[in-house]
């Protein structure tokens, strides 16, 4: 039976708001409280999208959606970029959502190109004009991984040469507004107004062009628009969806399109809105969820469509808004007027006519083609290094100077982007939109100035002068002319507002819930109080599958994730188990590893298998994309299984064969242990699939995710038994030395740890790729990555393996800078904190300086040294992260009741103490403020997490979901605003009542 289609268009876009000259992004004071625009509308509305709430009937999250799955969308390219910088996790739930559903849906992903600098096409000249299109596609395509069906013209601002360009590139369809069909007609039939035709949006349309090229058109239901964007139709989901379907004719397409903004920032909350929308419609079978693109290829166009050339969906007249006085501003009962947009435009036309006749010889002299350069430079545009040496092997001349080149191409960008719509759609020059336009001319004058000594300045100066603004001429005028200036602008500094934010710790295994050890099921709820407490940094233990003792600082694979930690609920919703059966034990008790691996891994594995042997599965083509990213996971899985069929035994006890890497032996254990090694594979992917997801929902939630990287890595490893050139073994695997530190705080005989020690010398030699390999992998899972024992890369404590303590070890030196130098080379800002506790030497000092890396301050270390101490929360520097209590100690409550009277009496707290306590440290200048979730709750010396240099009893405590209370969190969030660290967070008020 044929049923209505259901496709809602989500166009995201916002300006290029950076300084021109650094690529910086600055500071908005009109997108208070948040530093600008993109940071407030990411907060409010993309990364909401990413992970939409669904509730229960008592106001809880019983669920989410990456709403970029259920719905067709593009995203500025400029956008894009920014939220690959600062909102890396939603970038990668925009992509993961097209990918997922590319793989669903007959090759067509919901994403849709879009005009690179949104200008308005139809004002552009044809040589702006294919580089903004080229651009748009190529952008596309170099992100998304696949060419675009589609393209969203700017402002669906188009005219004939537009789409002629637009379907020479290959293009398959554009969306248009309503009033842009001039006449239908079906095929072989005759031409009439739309208004003769019911339901005439509800198909596509093909349109023919003078070239004899041809394109589908989609024009949208107005009337659904509108009451998304003006009727409050988001307020109920299911009424919004009701609508759609009562709208639905036949085998049609019920289509809209509208700014993506309306889904959580013009409109709180209208993510939700559209979460609930989306799911219901999946769930009804007299209605489908489609894309353009799927749509069109199920659909061909039996109709064809005439478009009105130059118009567009927001100007009543065409394009006139974006040149001359047309009568369209944002204010219409406001007493102001638009004639400086037709001089902006002028001086703008100028300046690019004159900037191009300068450079138009050197560009001949710099490069093979300077056209196919610059069509070809978007590829390149923010890369550096490799990536740009074979570009301009490709396309410059031989001998030219490549930096030379890249300033002229430069200059054309800036060309480019001083035409992005905004500038002319509000009401004035004098508005930030404009003159981020005029920031871009500037810059072009100064790269001229560079580049060939032509000042046009006074020209440009001239033509603003001129301008009949609303608001205050003359200091557009003064900014103008400082902008304008020789001397380049100096860097603007980023603001730091919100960088005092306050944390906690917990591991994943210590969350509440069903079963005997804490998983990823558990963090959705926790991310939930967390965001009521007003905290903002979740701070976790390593995830690594743990080996000897549990302990998730000793892994068998540094690079594999720890497969218990992975929820059984969604590998059953996704029909890969029965039922999870209930667990027997008590849960919320304590983690009880020994039924971890006798109750949970059977069932995951029974899970993994499940998937392996149903190709068909909606989750195949992401574990295979999984597969392809994941190079590392095959290696695992093949320790993994040898370590089953060696009873455990530890890799140096293995048959020689295996033991030194054969090839011949790896080959024939590849194919014996081909079925298992599959099914760690698949664990794997189903690890990174939940993580994924529950990184998203902590970036929507505002929640940073601060992990934690091991400085070693366990002795029977696969890290250890794959890179043996690597580690301080000899021949037959035996270490002469192990890894510890001396006698310290925690320690009267130091800590002997028992794991190898690195061969930095062989590190060195390699370019340190083992670690850079290590560290993207640990920056891919979380946000901020915390280096356990900073200290071991400066220097480091080498115990005699023979040794049963620490006490016998010596400091040898350690990489220092240059692991570091290798490790920014190849993944550029490393976002890391340190853990620089015990006897830190003067060189690990400096060095972290040097790197400008936060170190740690622990409240506990604080007293009986005097005033001075470092650890004293009033003596933490802004460059640190100041605890309550660490994971390796004992609870604040715990270290309170241990005190004498006197040592109480230093400390100075009294009554509900360990509030007290946590009070100190909030109000610290250190960044960031820690208090783990036992100080929260006030838990004694029951709930210490670990003891260094014991063995027993470690890693076991789990926080109770009764412990974690809205009573609670309304308290923390009152001291947590008191300090200035409770950041902004979208729709909600910024304290508790």
């Amino acid at each position: 039976m044929s049923v209505p289609s259901v496709c809602l268009h989500a166009h995201f876009y916002q300006p290029s708001r950076e300084n021109p000259w650094t690529g910086e992004w600055e500071d908005q004071p009109s997108a208070a409280p948040y530093p600008n625009w993109n940071a407030r509308i990411a907060d409010e509305c993309y990364a909401q999208n990413a992970a939409a709430r669904l509730l229960d009937g008592e106001g809880r999250t019983r669920g989410v959606r990456n709403n970029y799955a259920d719905i067709s969308f593009d995203v500025g390219p400029t956008l894009l970029r920014w939220l690959e910088v600062n909102r890396p996790v939603v970038y990668a739930a925009i992509l993961r959502a097209d990918r997922q559903v590319e793989a669903q849906r007959a090759g067509t992903g919901p994403a849709v190109a879009q005009g690179y600098h949104h200008a308005i096409l139809p004002l552009c000249d044809a040589q702006d004009l294919e580089t903004e299109i080229v651009w748009g596609l190529r952008d596309f395509e170099q992100r998304f991984g696949r060419p675009a069906a589609g393209i969203w013209l700017p402002e669906t601002a188009v005219c004939e040469d537009t789409l002629e360009m637009v379907a020479e590139r290959g293009v398959a369809f554009v969306v248009l507004a309503p009033h842009q069909a001039a006449a239908l007609r079906p095929d072989g039939g005759e031409w009439s107004g739309v208004d003769a035709h019911e339901h005439w949006t509800q198909r596509a349309y093909k349109v023919e062009l003078p070239s004899g090229r041809s394109l589908a058109a989609f024009f949208y239901d107005g009337g659904l628009a509108r009451g998304v964007a003006f009727d409050g139709w988001l307020h109920n989901g299911e009424v919004f969806a009701e609508r759609l379907v009562q709208a639905g004719e036949g085998d049609g397409l019920v289509h809209l399109a509208t700014d993506g903004e309306s889904y959580g920032h013009h409109h709180a909350f209208g993510e939700m809105a559209l979460a609930r929308t989306c799911e219901m419609l999946a769930e009804r079978n007299d209605v489908k969820l489609a894309t353009y693109g799927a749509y069109l290829a199920d659909h061909p166009p039996t109709w064809q469509a005439q478009v009105v050339g130059s118009s567009s969906w927001s100007c009543a007249h065409g394009v006139e808004r974006w040149r001359s006085d047309c009568g369209c501003k944002m204010d219409p009962g406001a007493d102001t007027q638009q004639r400086w947009r037709t001089g902006l435009r002028n001086a703008l036309d100028w300046l690019r006519d004159e900037a191009r006749a300068a450079i138009e010889t050197p560009m001949q002299a710099l490069f093979l083609d300077p056209r196919e350069a610059m069509l070809h430079y978007v590829d390149v545009v923010h890369e550096t290094g490799a990536a740009w040496d074979a570009w301009w092997l490709e396309h410059g001349r031989p001998g030219a100077d490549d930096q030379w080149g890249r300033d002229f191409l430069e200059v054309e960008r800036h060309l480019l982007a001083m035409y992005t719509s905004c500038a002319w759609f509000f009401d004035d020059a004098t508005g930030i939109e404009a003159r981020q336009n005029l920031r871009h001319a500037a810059c072009v004058v100064d790269g001229l100035r560079n580049t060939v000594g032509i000042d046009l300045s006074r020209g440009l100066l001239d033509h603003i002068h001129a301008l009949e603004v609303n608001g205050d001429s003359g200091a557009l005028s003064a900014d103008v002319a400082e902008w304008l200036r020789p001397s380049e602008p100096e860097p603007v500094e980023i603001s730091a507002k919100l960088d005092r934010q306050a944390g906690t710790v917990l591991h994943l295994t210590s969350l509440p819930g069903p079963g005997p050890i804490g998983d990823m099921g558990g963090a959705r709820a926790f991310v939930d109080w967390m965001e009521l407490a007003g905290l903002s940094v979740w701070q976790l233990l390593p995830t690594s599958p743990t080996g000897y003792g549990d302990s998730p600082y000793s892994s068998w694979s540094s690079l594999s994730g720890n497969p218990w930690l992975i929820a059984l609920e969604p590998l059953a919703e996704a029909g890969l188990l029965d039922a999870v059966p209930v667990w027997e034990g008590e849960a919320d008790d304590a983690v009880d590893f020994g039924a971890a691996y006798a109750w949970k891994n059977p069932l995951l594995e029974r899970a993994a298998r499940a998937l392996l042997a149903d190709a068909d599965h909606a989750w195949t083509a992401e574990y295979q994309a999984f597969l392809t990213r994941a190079d590392w996971v095959h290696e695992a899985g093949l320790f993994w299984a040898l370590k089953r069929q060696h009873g455990g035994q530890a890799w140096w006890a293995w048959a020689p064969g295996l033991r030194d890497r054969d090839a011949a032996a790896l080959e024939a254990a590849k194919v014996e242990h081909r079925e298992l090694i599959a099914v760690w594979t698949v664990l794997e992917f189903f690890f990174e699939k939940q993580w994924q997801a529950m990184r998203t929902y902590c970036t929507a939630r505002g929640v940073t995710l601060l992990g934690d990287l091991p400085i070693y890595v366990g002795e029977d490893s696969v890290d250890v038994w794959a890179h043996r050139g690597l580690f301080q073994l000899d021949e037959a695997g035996t270490f002469s030395h192990v890894a510890g530190v001396p006698p310290d705080a925690y320690s009267e005989d130091g800590q002997r740890w028992g794991n190898p020690l690195y061969d930095w010398q062989a590190m060195t030699d390699d370019g340190f790729a083992w670690w850079v390999a290590r560290m993207r992998r640990a920056l891919a899972l979380t946000d901020t990555v915390r280096i356990d024992h900073f200290i071991g890369m400066v220097r480091y404590w080498a115990i005699p393996a023979s040794a049963d303590t620490a006490r016998d070890g010596q400091w040898l030196e350690g990489p220092g800078m240059a692991l570091f130098e290798a490790l920014s080379a190849a993944l550029g800002t490393l976002h890391v904190v340190v853990e620089d506790l015990g006897e830190v030497d003067p060189a690990t000092r400096s060095l972290q300086q040097d790197l400008a890396m936060p170190g740690m301050r622990v409240l506990q270390f604080g007293f009986g040294s005097g005033p001075d101490n470092e650890h004293l929360p009033e003596n933490a520097p802004e460059l640190s992260l100041m605890y309550s209590s660490t994971h390796d100690s004992d609870t604040a409550r715990g270290w309170w009741d241990s005190l004498s009277a006197d040592q109480q009496m230093e400390v100075g707290a009294r009554g509900d103490v360990v509030w007290q306590l946590i009070d100190r440290v909030l109000a610290s200048d250190a960044l960031w403020a820690i208090v783990p979730v036992q100080d929260w709750i006030d838990a004694g010396s029951e709930a210490r997490f670990n003891t260094p240099g014991t063995r027993e009893g470690n890693w076991l405590w789990r926080v109770r979901s009764e412990a974690l209370t809205p009573e609670l969190a309304h308290r923390a969030h009152h001291t947590i605003a008191a300090s200035r660290r409770a950041l902004p967070r979208p729709h909600r008020p910024s304290t508790s009542k």
